[in-house]
């Protein structure tokens, strides 16, 4: 569950981002989309971020949805994992 509402959300911002711009200059594969386990085990989903364009890209990710069962956490994580309350 950690990274899976950071791929959601990313895949929204995705869609966003072409409905806004247009032409996108990067592609988003998420490599699973949804994940179980037993309770107590960390569960991660990931995927690839592409740089499709010619240039160097900045890119900014935000948890816009955060909707978990209480007493779940959830972690973005983009080479270092970051505490969830960011």
């Amino acid at each position: 569950m950690n990274r899976l509402v950071a791929i959601l959300v990313l895949t929204l911002l995705v869609g966003f981002a072409h409905t806004m711009y247009g032409q996108l200059s990067f592609t988003f594969n998420p490599l699973h989309t949804s994940g179980t386990d037993t309770l107590g085990s960390e569960i991660v989903l990931d995927g690839t971020v592409t740089n499709t364009s010619a240039s160097s890209l900045t890119l900014m990710f935000i948890r816009a949805v955060n909707a978990l069962p209480v007493g779940w956490e959830s972690s973005m994580c983009l080479d270092l994992c970051y505490p969830p309350n960011i």
